[in-house]
């Protein structure tokens, strides 16, 4: 469980295409992400579980470029989700569902 904490990336300055790091790493089912905010990572999240609940975050992925390329905040792997995502600030990204 994730419950108001704040993730900070160092890698800001880079263009999205450019970063590496990932906020969390999530393999098990029933995860709770809440209230949380992530700013400036490749991915907010991969998760690979399901049952989870995603609520009241806010992650931010953009940079300075026109024309910028955009990633997955949130990316899941498994195929039958059962997860509830509901009232978050999805800036500058996606949610993938690979």
């Amino acid at each position: 469980m994730f419950d108001r904490c704040q993730f900070i990336s160092n890698e800001s300055p880079l263009k999205v295409q450019d970063r590496v790091s990932i906020a969390f790493n999530a393999n098990k089912n029933d995860v709770k992400i809440r209230d949380c905010r992530a700013m400036h990572f490749k991915d907010f999240g991969i998760m690979g579980g399901s049952g989870s609940v995603i609520t009241g975050n806010h992650w931010f992925h953009g940079d300075r470029e026109t024309n910028g390329v955009r990633k997955g905040g949130i990316v899941f792997t498994t195929t039958n989700l059962k997860t509830l995502i509901t009232g978050n600030y999805v800036d500058n990204n996606f949610i993938e569902w690979t």
